[in-house]
């Protein structure tokens, strides 16, 4: 069984988790974070 301060510490963990992958998530969806990685693919295509 889990005491309340380990509870806390996994939702303080899960919290932290969850703000990343809406960052990462939020900047694969960026219009300008496309357009960049659309253009590094055409650059790599030429090099």
């Amino acid at each position: 069984m889990s005491t309340p301060d380990e509870i806390r510490a996994e939702i303080e963990a899960t919290r932290g988790n969850l703000g990343s992958d809406v960052d990462a998530l939020a900047d694969k969806v960026n219009p300008s974070s496309i357009a960049h990685r659309q253009t590094e693919k055409v650059k790599g295509r030429f090099e």
